[in-house]
């Protein structure tokens, strides 16, 4: 049958593609690579969530904006204050860029890790991005992981507190 005939055809494509099996791909029997996953600590503390923060930091990070005056929230929606906004410009964000963007500005997300939600939308990913140009966070490797930088603990945790302490934070880079 002719159905048969193209699964044929797409499985022996898929094997073509495959790596011989001298090559495995498999991680060593000696690596941790079963450790990524909901209880790995790093995934759990920081992490990218499609284009945004994630994990008790992100999560840390939306609370910190509201308790600052910088965001309120309702439901899975967050609408983002005036002086959220010049705070956003003041460390870099160009905020009529975002407006400009059909993509909602604020929208929150569930956190799996910790049952509570972070920050999305254009304004979770700008902010994020932003984060990573300053070297708040590293990158790690074939996970969706974060190392995170004293600096970028210390921009979440004085985030809330008085604007002299948000403002010792350099912005520049």
């Amino acid at each position: 049958s002719t159905t048969g005939t193209v699964i044929q055809r797409l499985q022996r494509l898929h094997r073509a593609w495959l790596p011989p099996r001298r090559c495995s791909m498999a991680a060593p029997a000696t690596s941790n690579a079963g450790s990524f996953g909901p209880r790995d600590q790093a995934l759990r503390e920081a992490r990218v969530c499609y284009d945004h923060l994630a994990g008790t930091l992100g999560v840390a990070l939306k609370a910190n904006m509201i308790e600052a005056g910088y965001l309120s929230a309702s439901g899975d929606m967050a609408t983002l204050s005036k002086p959220g906004e010049q705070w956003l410009e003041r460390i870099g964000i160009d905020m009529r860029a975002l407006h400009a963007q059909r993509r909602t500005l604020c929208r929150l997300c569930m956190d799996w890790s910790e049952r509570r939600t972070h920050l999305a939308g254009s304004v979770g990913s700008a902010l994020f991005q932003r984060m990573l140009m300053l070297g708040f966070f590293e990158r790690v490797d074939a996970s969706r992981a974060l190392i995170v930088k004293p600096q970028g603990r210390k921009f979440v945790a004085t985030l809330a507190s008085g604007s002299s302490s948000r403002e010792r934070i350099r912005f520049t880079r």
